[in-house]
């Protein structure tokens, strides 16, 4: 579907925690290690697929392939925020993710949409459901799913 996983909007939490295990077990988030990980994170496989999803695409983390096995690492942004705000407890780490977040025009249309051309100041549920709709084409329930739950 090209879309973040489930209906899990981003965790500050989950940024936190997957900074700390990949940057000591690069396997540590991959598939092949997915009990070990729901256990250390107390999260479910879905909420694991999402924590991947949210963070690669603020570009914390990076997936690569070893030995056919699905590796992450720190990227740059990663290294530095893990050096000098691991806790995230500044604010400029957060502008920083949620702008690679609002980059990200087809996995993540629907934040790139809220950001990027939704205008109003003031809105209900309704006004975020037909800007989406109208963005682009999609069921109900994918645009209550992807877009508006995580937002």
């Amino acid at each position: 579907m090209g879309l973040i996983s489930g209906t899990f909007g981003i965790e500050e939490l989950w940024l936190r925690k997957a900074l700390k295990y990949v940057r000591s077990d690069p396997v540590f988030l991959s598939n092949k290690n997915r009990e070990h990980a729901q256990q250390e994170l107390g999260m479910g496989n879905r909420q694991i697929d999402a924590l991947v999803d949210w963070v690669v695409s603020s570009n914390l983390i990076e997936k690569y392939k070893k030995d056919k096995i699905q590796c992450f690492y720190l990227t740059e942004l990663g290294k530095l925020t893990d050096k000098y705000d691991a806790d995230f407890s500044e604010d400029g780490i957060f502008w920083v993710i949620h702008y690679h977040l609002s980059q990200d025009k087809n996995k993540l249309w629907f934040y790139y949409w809220y950001v990027n051309e939704f205008e109003k100041q003031t809105f209900s549920r309704s006004d975020i459901e037909i800007g989406l709709s109208n963005f682009k084409a999609s069921t109900k329930k994918v645009i209550n799913n992807f877009g508006v739950l995580p937002l």
